[in-house]
């Protein structure tokens, strides 16, 4: 892929992950003004869900930035693909930590959405990147030449 479609991938993947990060910071409960800070740094229930995606959000966005200047310097594909894996797991402890918030309490307040539209984001960012740099293989089959 040419390096300009790369490089606005990776600016979604950090979009995403900014999202991510800003969503536990909006609001967390459902009829209240509970931030999802305000839920970690308290004894609230529920607090382990919140930090997740905090975490997750912030290993996704260092993650980001590597790829980012891995794509900007002239870094190996083997660099690369390592850097898409700490991606990958940031995206996966920030999704599972939505997803449990959202199915042990029920609904999706907002602080909750805009953690999961911006994993989403960085998601699709982070897919087109994988397919871009690393394209699948496909095994060429062998033709006998006719005589």
């Amino acid at each position: 892929m040419r390096k300009e479609y790369l490089l606005i991938a990776g600016a979604q993947i950090l979009i995403g992950d900014l999202l991510t990060i800003i969503g536990v910071f909006l609001r967390w409960g459902r009829f209240s003004r509970i931030s999802g800070w305000y839920i970690i740094t308290t004894r609230i229930p529920g607090n382990l869900s919140v930090f997740l995606v905090l975490i997750g959000g912030i290993i996704a966005f260092f993650g980001g930035l590597a790829l980012a200047s891995a794509l900007i310097g002239n870094w190996t594909l083997s660099v690369k693909r390592g850097i898409t894996y700490f991606l990958w797991l940031g995206l996966f402890i920030a999704a599972a930590g939505c997803m449990w918030n959202a199915l042990e309490y029920g609904g999706m307040p907002f602080g909750l959405f805009v953690s999961w539209l911006g994993n989403c984001i960085a998601l699709i960012g982070l897919a087109i990147i994988e397919f871009g740099l690393f394209p699948l293989k496909t095994k060429m089959r062998k033709v006998k030449p006719s005589i």
